[in-house]
């Protein structure tokens, strides 16, 4: 067995083709449980959640749910109605338009930095309890 199936299948990243989530999200809309704002909308969570590597577990959590409840959206399964669903992952997507703004700079590195990295790793690898105190 792979080191990916021996793993949580909730830690896996989303493996879902994206034919088959088009094909869930076409029946939806077929059977009035969607209207095509709401199929768009899940679509976006789709592509965002592929696009940065989500795992289904993360992707629940993105809308407040759980990863059965989130693979159940990709695969049209919910078995009730969507509409809160479908709010969830709105509220999500103006939050990401929101953040999107923001400029990534990464990690700083300082000479404090450096400090309590060298403490926490010798307190590791000794298997000792320290403490850090001292102005922020």
């Amino acid at each position: 067995m792979s080191e990916e199936q021996q793993q949580d299948p909730k830690q896996q990243k989303i493996s879902l083709p994206g034919d088959t989530v088009t094909q869930a999200l076409n029946r939806l809309v077929a059977n009035g449980e969607l209207d095509e704002e709401a199929r768009a909308d899940v679509w976006w969570f789709y592509a965002y959640a592929q696009e940065n590597n989500m795992t289904i577990e993360e992707a629940g959590r993105a809308i407040n749910a759980s990863a059965s409840t989130a693979h159940r959206i990709f695969t049209g399964t919910y078995g009730a109605k969507y509409d809160a669903l479908v709010d969830a992952i709105r509220k999500f997507r103006t939050l990401q338009a929101a953040r999107g703004n923001r400029k990534k700079i990464g990690f700083i590195e300082t000479g404090i930095w450096a400090k309590i990295d060298a403490v926490c790793r010798h307190a590791l690898h000794e298997q000792i309890p320290v403490f850090i105190f001292g102005d922020s």
